[in-house]
């Protein structure tokens, strides 16, 4: 995955203190491995296992003249589980999805999605 991140130079209110930042190219690889066990009317869970590793540039911060080397998130990884409903007949399925992340990123996430098969 490819994404592009544009930061502007900016004050803070509160503080009068200057934020300022350059633009990032970053490119994350994502190999996974989920296991997924099909049921009966179109239920399928599953668990996935994955690495996220970001070989793109590194970010610049300064704030107040001062560097953050340590803002950039360069690899973590992910785990979670979830469940697939498909319906019968249909190009469409909704998912519903729970991961964590451990590394340079950390926390949980849930996601809810319906998605369409081309």
């Amino acid at each position: 995955m490819y994404g592009k991140i544009n930061s502007s130079e900016y004050t803070t209110k509160i503080s009068n203190k200057k934020i300022g930042s350059q633009s990032t190219n970053n490119i994350l690889i994502e190999p996974q491995i989920k296991a997924k066990l099909d049921l009966a009317k179109g239920w399928t869970p599953y668990t996935l296992l994955g690495y996220v590793l970001n070989a793109g540039d590194k970010t610049k911060l300064v704030a107040n003249n001062t560097e953050f080397e340590d803002m950039q998130i360069s690899r973590y990884v992910e785990y979670g589980v979830g469940v697939n409903k498909s319906f019968k007949d249909s190009l469409w399925s909704c998912f519903l999805q729970a991961t964590g992340k451990g590394g340079d990123r950390n926390g949980f996430e849930e996601t809810i999605g319906i998605k369409y098969s081309l």
